[in-house]
């Protein structure tokens, strides 16, 4: 027999969220559900590809006009904690408080406060 102890959170949809989000079109609903149920069996090929045509991009387009020069990625260290904060972002006991502040926030906070335009700010 297994540990396994399955835990019932307490949470559900209330009473006033409709079954489907879009009741006055539910065609287009379902067509924006279906990527979630095809999508994840080609996210390895998908990943692959972006990843070719950016090594790709690399060697054709001039340096002097790239607008990304790195492209080798996060490394499995950064994705593992990446997912693992995802993760626990999402569970009741969550405190947004207690998670650490990401390097460059003083910066991003100084340029906020500058009015400078933030919204694009990783690809300056």
């Amino acid at each position: 027999m297994t540990a396994l102890r399955i835990r019932k959170l307490p949470w559900r949809f209330g009473p006033d969220v409709p079954f489907q989000w879009n009741a006055a079109n539910p065609a287009f609903g379902l067509g924006m559900n279906t990527p979630s149920f095809i999508g994840p069996p080609f996210e390895r090929r998908i990943v692959l590809a972006v990843r070719e045509a950016l090594h790709a991009s690399n060697r054709h387009v001039p340096k002097e006009v790239r607008l990304v020069d790195d492209v080798a990625g996060p490394s499995a260290r950064e994705i593992a904690s990446l997912l693992y904060r995802l993760l626990r972002s999402q569970t009741p006991w969550h405190r947004q408080v207690d998670e650490p502040v990401p390097p460059f926030a003083a910066e991003w906070l100084a340029a906020w406060d500058a009015g400078r335009n933030v919204a694009e700010w990783y690809a300056r």
